[in-house]
This record gives C-alpha cells, structure tokens and sequence, in this order.
C-alpha cells in the first residue's frame, strides 16, 4: 500500500488523494523520520488540516512499533468539542468521505487513526494527553492561514513536541498566503523577546518545496547537516548562511535556515523512478 501510494503521487496518477503536495515533502517527511528513529525518537506523527490525506499519509506511513496517528479538520459529521474518535466514524458520503477514502485506499486502518472532526482553535492539549495522545514526534501544520490560527497552531505544536520532534509549517513561502508568514514571525515574537539569544521553541532549518521545517532547539544543527548532504533534498539548489559573504541572509528567528532560493515551490523535477524507490526506502 505504501509503494502504492508513492508511485500515485510521483506520478501525480489519478489515484493520488486530493490536494496539493511536492512529492519531495513525503521523502523530506520519510527522512526525517528515519533519522529520528535512529536517534530513538519515537511518538505520535499527525496533521492539523488533512484535507483527503495526501501529506498526512506520508507521515502515517512513517510509523513503527505503537506510534499513532492523529488527524483534526473540520469534517463535523456531528463532532463534539473536546472529543477525540477514530477516522472510521466518518461517513462515506460525509465531509471526511475522501479522507476515509484515501485511508483505505493506501493501506491505513480508519479504526486507527484518532481524529478531532472540529477546529483546532478548540483543540487543547489536556484533550491530547487523556487520549494518550502524547509526545508527538511530527505534526503538520496546515489549518486556517489566518495569522491568528498560525500563531494558536504553533503554540500548541510547541506544546506536543518531544525533544527532536518535527513540525511542517505549509505554506510559508506561499506570496498568496501572507497570513502563515505574519503568525510564524508573531510566534517566534512571543517565544523568545528581542534581544535574547535562539532559544526558541521551534527552530527552522528548512524551507523548501512550500513548507517550513522547525524542530527543537537541541536538534536543529543535526537536521539542518541531514537535510544538506541529502542529494534528493539538496538537487533543488539549497543555499544556507550567505552573509558571510555580504549577498543575504537566510535565518529566520536567528537560526541559520536551508532555504530553496528562486525555485519552483512543486519542486516539480524532482519525480523519477529512481526517486520513487529511494522514497520508499
């Protein structure tokens, strides 16, 4: 199922779940979750805003061992606030008909997969933890672009985050989504006062193929290394700390960031067979 799912999205088939993904997302997610197992990192990987699952199963297919997976959008279907079910609970012809679609599809078990069927500005972290739903090791963020629900998102993603979690800020380089960018830089505001030194929840170290990557602090010069010497991630054309040389600056919230300059946000070369088998393994 997961070989499946793979080769619909390098090809873009019509068996691919609805929505919009760089191909080269699911393998940054892939790779990054390989490291942290190596590193013992293990906990719950979900997604706020999963749409029909295109990028939620790529971090669902990470998973080993007891490692759940959480999914929150806004599929109602008789919800209630501060109750957290399971994807089987939807109905075929509902608002989550098409993510209950792509869970059986590609081979993940709608009974489970833990799901919060209302916004996550209702979402709390005492939900989470009575759920047993708690560290997460990866988690998504792409709910409301609206500033407001950027900077409630991360501030709860800052909360669930085990040490070297990861979280996937979509849509941060997105010019038709300014709001993402206004509520990264008010949360990072709010974390660390100015003047202070990075000591930040959440510290970017990679923006590329439309989405941000943050880990915690303890972790970034690890990933940031990773993410540089992958010869898939860096054959978009990568570049990291250029003020030495005077021509800019690519820190955001004082953490050196590698940042895909000028390149195509689909990161659309990057799909061969070749690429697919190294996704997959």
């Amino acid at each position: 199922a997961r070989w499946n799912y793979i080769v619909a999205v390098v090809n873009a088939t019509s068996d691919q779940p609805a929505g919009w993904m760089a191909p080269l997302n699911g393998y940054i997610a892939s790779m990054l979750s390989h490291l942290q197992h190596q590193r013992h990192v293990f906990g719950v990987v979900g997604e706020i805003g999963v749409h029909h699952g295109l990028f939620f199963l790529a971090l669902a297919h990470t998973t080993v061992l007891e490692e759940y997976v959480f999914a929150c959008d806004l599929f109602g279907e008789g919800a209630a606030e501060g109750v957290i079910s399971h994807a089987s609970s939807l109905a075929e012809d509902g608002p989550g008909g098409g993510f209950l679609a792509s869970l059986q599809r590609f081979g993940m078990k709608p009974s489970e997969v833990w799901l919060y069927g209302r916004s996550s500005l209702t979402l709390h972290t005492s939900t989470l933890h009575a759920a047993g739903l708690f560290p997460f090791r990866f988690l998504s963020v792409d709910g409301g672009h609206e500033a407001e629900t950027v900077v409630r998102d991360l501030h709860l993603a800052a909360q669930l985050l085990m040490e070297g979690g990861v979280v996937a800020l979509d849509d941060f380089p997105n010019d038709l989504w300014m709001g993402v960018r206004e509520g990264l830089y008010r949360f990072l505001w709010s974390e660390r006062p100015r003047g202070t030194d990075p000591t930040v929840d959440l510290a970017p170290f990679l923006l590329a193929c439309n989405k941000l990557y943050l880990t915690t602090a303890g972790f970034h010069h690890e990933y940031l290394a990773a993410v540089l010497r992958n010869p898939w991630v860096a054959s978009i054309g990568l570049i990291v700390e250029p003020e030495a040389t005077g021509s800019g600056s690519t820190r955001i919230g004082g953490w050196p960031v590698a940042v895909q300059v000028a390149g195509d946000l689909q990161c659309s070369s990057v799909r061969s067979p070749a690429f697919a088998r190294a996704w997959y393994e």
